[in-house]
């Protein structure tokens, strides 16, 4: 296996990890706001949002990649869904830092033990926001990789922009 074969395995397994802490995370925020207050907050409906897309698409690239190639395991297809993914959790991280921005009411979420779910939702908000942005950050070096990567080969051995990450590492 090649460098950049390897360095794809450990960013989409990294990702994978964070998009389902957020999800999770964001479901449950989303299930204490529909208990109080029979509402939801945006931020929390990305995360649960980014984690579904990513731990939908991003198994589904590896296996294709791994089994057969078909069009999600393109270079130009995983440039393409990869941009959406970063965009997604960068949103997520923003909503929940701009959105649960408890600090200015209050200095500890221990001040809101009058209600649980009011202490799970301040808790959760900044464990949200700081895996969302590691995993959009995470997602953005690799998607900025791969194009230097497939820029690079295409320039010494002609179009790779249709070939699998592991097939146009074997080409060259």
């Amino acid at each position: 296996m090649s460098l950049m074969f390897i360095y794809r395995l450990c960013t989409f397994a990294f990702v994978m990890i964070a998009a389902l802490i957020v999800m999770a995370l964001s479901a449950q925020t989303t299930a204490a706001l529909q208990k109080l207050a029979h509402t939801s907050a945006l931020y929390s409906n990305f995360g649960v949002a980014s984690g579904v897309l990513t731990l939908v698409s991003i198994p589904f690239m590896l296996m294709k990649d791994c089994f057969g190639a078909g069009p999600s395991s393109v270079i130009l297809f995983e440039l393409i869904w990869l941009s959406v993914l970063w965009i997604l959790f960068f949103v997520t991280g923003g909503l929940t830092f701009a959105d649960a921005n408890f600090s200015k009411i209050v200095k500890s979420c221990d001040e809101l033990s009058i209600s649980p779910d009011l202490v799970n939702i301040c808790r959760d908000a900044q464990p949200i926001g700081i895996l969302a942005i590691l995993a959009a950050v995470a997602l953005l070096i690799y998607f900025l990789a791969l194009l230097v990567f497939a820029a690079m080969r295409s320039s010494r051995q002609g179009p790779v922009w249709m070939q699998s990450v592991k097939d146009s590492e074997k080409a060259y």
